[in-house]
């Protein structure tokens, strides 16, 4: 039997429809919810839409309540030879956007309204580019609220994604050094996703400082991302229960965890975690991957906060360390064949061959060194027929299952190489438009196969 609640996961910029202006936009996400919507599907998850600067990747944060300006669609303005491209090329999008902010006619009256109910925004424009800053944010959020508007109209829920850090440039720590530990950079040991230790550059929470505060500035968060989500997913989520960092002013010390006493780990994450979800109508999907210490899985069902559970990391602990069965996964979790950090299926089943004879002799299938397109249809059904209350994949896995609407190479489905500086991270678009998508007879019979 299907999971509750069915859906894609499919980051903002990677969208593309015949209207797009070489990137994905916000209202590209109208007719992503209304082919959900007719292909069973209810939730509709996306990557972090924050202000992220020059840098691409969504998670570099210069403010928790600003949006990507980048994202917003400017009427009449698209381009094709943009659009037609594997990768997004950043400064050509750049280049036609402001153009396209030069040609509009803003409504001062609504621009003011905004400005007024949102104190943020003048703080923010201050340090960024003044009376331009606060007209793109007031038309970014006006989309957001048509697209989630939408979404309330025709049953579909939004889950966003809320970054556990901010840029070390980010308004929040200029705004708020006192709730920051600035001599102290975020990072992650060693795990699945790479063996190398990661430096991610962000400063740690000063957590006992929030406290005093009673955790204010994560409540007002919370509180704005209502505004375009119901669901959302808290990303690293382990990192509130203790988090790895470096001294800031040396890249080549040695990590370690903070706080450093295990034994508080739990009673600190919970403090935390309780105060801030309790705030919010959302609901919480928390990204428990990686190297998880002990007792948090049991600490995030005390708070009745779901995990996420990937299939092909989902393995005994004890030696030979089989596949759990798939009956077996908790129903307080959501399943997934991947996720934004890591090889999408093709690719994972072309590279890691060792991975691939195991799942294949625990499914009992043939060990092929090319994935079928069948084959990649059941692993998304397993997926959707868990336990778990929720099941959401990438949209590019049920894309790559149907030639006409998938890359040529495996390698270009990659959205995010962790730990590594590559010119390809947070630059993957779909192949086809979403109105191609829903022309497709092959992806239907896909999604009528998978769900019913």
């Amino acid at each position: 039997m299907p999971s509750s609640f069915n859906g894609v996961n499919a980051p903002v910029f990677s969208l593309k429809t015949e209207t797009s202006g070489g990137i994905g936009e916000y209202l590209d996400l109208i007719p992503l919810i209304d082919w959900a919507r007719a292909h069973g599907l209810n939730v509709i998850q996306i990557l972090p839409i924050n202000d992220n600067g020059l840098d691409p990747s969504p998670y570099n944060l210069q403010s928790v309540f600003a949006l990507n300006p980048l994202l917003i669609k400017w009427p009449g303005v698209s381009d094709k030879g943009l659009n037609d491209l594997i990768r997004i090329d950043y400064d050509a999008v750049r280049d036609l956007k402001e153009k396209a902010f030069k040609a509009y006619n803003f409504p001062y009256k609504e621009v003011e309204k905004f400005r007024k109910n949102e104190k943020w925004v003048d703080t923010y424009a201050h340090f960024k580019e003044g009376e331009k800053t606060v007209c793109e944010q007031w038309l970014a959020a006006t989309q957001m609220k048509q697209v989630k508007a939408h979404a309330d109209k025709v049953g579909v829920k939004i889950m966003g994604d809320l970054p556990i850090l901010v840029a070390p440039d980010s308004v929040e720590v200029k705004l708020h050094p006192h709730l920051f530990h600035l001599d102290r950079s975020a990072g992650a040991p060693p795990d699945q996703f790479t063996d190398e230790e990661q430096n991610w550059g962000c400063p740690i929470y000063n957590w006992e400082a929030m406290k005093k505060e009673d955790f204010s500035w994560w409540k007002a968060r919370l509180k704005y991302s209502e505004h375009y989500y119901h669901m959302y997913r808290i990303d690293h989520i382990v990192g509130f229960y203790r988090i790895w960092s470096y001294p800031a002013d040396d890249p080549n010390a040695k990590g370690a965890f903070y706080p450093k006493d295990k034994n508080v780990w739990i009673p600190h994450g919970e403090t935390i975690l309780k105060a801030i979800i309790d705030h919010s109508t959302m609901e919480p999907i928390g990204e428990d991957l990686g190297t998880i210490p002990k007792g948090v899985t049991e600490s995030l069902d005390r708070l009745m906060v779901p995990g996420t559970r990937v299939l092909r990391w989902e393995r005994f602990k004890d030696p030979p360390r089989n596949y759990i069965p798939f009956h077996r996964y908790p129903p307080l979790n959501l399943a997934t064949v991947s996720t934004h950090d890591v090889a999408p299926l093709r690719l994972w089943w072309k590279e890691e061959t060792k991975e691939r004879t195991l799942f294949c002799r625990f499914m009992g299938w043939k060990n092929e060194k090319k994935i079928s397109d069948q084959r990649i249809i059941d692993i998304l059904k397993i997926s959707h027929n868990t336990p778990c209350l929720y099941a959401v994949n990438l949209l590019l896995e049920y894309l790559s299952a149907v030639p006409s609407l998938r890359h040529s190479h495996p390698e270009s489905d990659r959205i995010n190489l962790p730990g590594k500086v590559s010119p390809k991270n947070w630059r993957f678009r779909m192949k086809p438009t979403i109105e191609q998508m829903a022309k497709s007879k092959e992806l239907s019979r896909i999604f009528n196969d998978i769900l019913y």
